[in-house]
């Protein structure tokens, strides 16, 4: 199960999501308070942590710091934080994990990877040999999704057994996929023509569809659940000369503003993740204040910051990374990523 392309993550296409990551929170009136248990992730001893993706055990990976200020892939399971040992070059990250704690990301030189139960094999580039690119999410099949790329264009593909798929199906000279559900439908972005305007798309069994925008031009699909429930961001016009993105569901064939938590103004989204139950996560920035972690249930979107017990006092969430089946989330906070578990209704 994914989670978003975030610490790249990534791609140019979600650097306003890296813009958020060092903001400082400032504190809202709590308004929901004991929904959800905070736990902090902590660090592999470098003091700063970033989490990408949790699984349906409550599994989470994603990159941590070491002395020195390198980054190890790192795997969060039993309460404890381990190093994968997959640390060649100076950044190496997972982006993805499924339920049967297969792992895929990119190694700190830049080369995809699918890292299966103390086995590390590099995945393959667009000419048969290893190439650099990012895993970011691989289904219960065993089926990889990311992008491969050559000096002059990125490829969507998928890897399977060993074997890579190029789904660009488009031809633009961009393409990458960021999560894939366990029918085998992929989500990602991909330009049009050369140059031009890049949609989020949904792909599968060799049809690529176009999700298309609200009234901006660009748009990107970050997650997928097993109902084909699509989240992303796409960008509303506001001027001539302006555009700001928007979080949004794509469900029966129709994009959908997710707008805002009831009385807050906001100026940007972004949905990262949603799970089979419909939840969905992701960031919204408030002028003036910064960015926010949220949750999006039945119909609202709430401030994940008030929906805290005792545990969570101190904390400040800007960004809510990923949600499994259980409803547990990861969240950017600080240096750290921290891990919500919802707490049982007495």
């Amino acid at each position: 199960m994914k989670r978003f392309p975030c610490f790249s993550r990534w791609h140019d296409v979600i650097l306003c999501s890296l813009l958020s990551l060092g903001i400082v929170i400032a504190t809202e009136r709590l308004v929901q308070a004991g929904q959800y248990s905070l736990t902090d992730l902590g660090s592999l001893g470098g003091g700063r942590s970033g989490a990408t993706a949790i699984n349906n055990s409550g599994e989470v990976v994603g990159w941590s710091t070491v002395p020195g200020n390198i980054s190890h892939v790192f795997l969060y399971k039993s309460h404890m934080m381990m190093s994968l040992g997959i640390t060649v070059g100076v950044y190496a990250s997972a982006y993805g994990i499924n339920d049967l704690e297969q792992i895929v990301g990119q190694t700190g030189d830049g080369y995809p990877f699918l890292y299966d139960h103390g086995t590390v094999r590099l995945l393959p580039g667009i000419a048969g040999n290893a190439g650099y690119g990012r895993a970011y999410a691989i289904n219960a099949s065993g089926v990889a999704v990311g992008y491969t790329q050559t000096s002059a264009t990125s490829y969507a593909v998928m890897y399977h057994n060993g074997v890579l798929t190029n789904i660009n199906v488009w031809g633009g000279p961009f393409s990458a996929a960021y999560d894939i559900n366990d029918s085998g439908q992929v989500v990602g972005q991909a330009g049009l023509i050369n140059f031009g305007p890049r949609h989020a798309f949904l792909y599968h069994n060799g049809v690529m569809t176009d999700l298309h925008t609200f009234s901006g031009r660009s748009s990107v699909a970050l997650g997928i659940n097993n109902s084909g429930q699509i989240v992303g961001q796409a960008m509303v016009k506001l001027s001539s000369v302006s555009e700001a993105g928007r979080a949004f569901l794509y469900t029966n064939g129709k994009m959908v503003d997710l707008l805002s938590p009831p009385g807050v103004t906001i100026d940007a989204s972004s949905a990262n993740g949603i799970n089979k139950s419909g939840q969905i996560v992701g960031w919204y920035n408030k002028p003036g204040y910064g960015h926010f972690a949220f949750v999006y249930s039945n119909g609202v979107m709430h401030n994940l910051n008030t929906m805290l017990d005792a545990s969570g006092t101190g904390w400040g969430l800007s960004e809510a990374i990923a949600i499994n089946d259980l409803g547990q989330i990861i969240c950017k906070a600080g240096s750290h990523t921290v891990l919500l578990t919802p707490v049982p209704v007495p």
